[in-house]
């Protein structure tokens, strides 16, 4: 079975961008727009992600509250690693945050995470866990 990853932003245009790269890479894609959506799904869903990308900024529930939520859901959900995307300078808080990558980035900073999720045979440990 494929990897799994959430990718939580408003931005549609951003969203349709990396989830194209992430599928190219081997890994199936969920993306909901807000983290009220986010934790409605990881608590229906079947298949929980490798890996969630969430934004700070979105409406309805931003990314900050959503990994407070996350994090008062226990394990399994409270134990997905989580890389948050944000143009915000705000002090990030939460649980299994494996890195932050400010807005805008390139893809090149990016595909580290997802190759760590599902590393190729030529990768090395540094490529498969950026932030180990």
């Amino acid at each position: 079975m494929r990897k799994l990853i959430l990718l939580v932003d408003d931005d549609s245009s951003l969203s349709d961008c990396l989830s194209e790269v992430v599928q190219m890479e081997g890994v199936d894609v969920v993306c909901l727009p807000n983290g009220e959506e986010a934790l409605h799904w990881l608590h229906h869903s079947d298949r929980l992600p490798s890996l969630i990308l969430a934004d700070l900024r979105m409406p309805v529930m931003d990314g900050a509250r959503f990994l407070e939520e996350k994090d008062k859901c226990g394990p399994p959900i409270s134990l997905i690693p989580v890389l948050v995307l944000t143009a915000a300078k705000d002090d990030i808080c939460g649980n299994n945050i494996v890195g932050v990558l400010r807005k805008p980035f390139g893809i090149e900073d990016f595909l580290p995470y997802v190759n760590s999720i599902v590393p190729s045979e030529s990768s090395t440990d540094e490529e498969r866990a950026p932030w180990a």
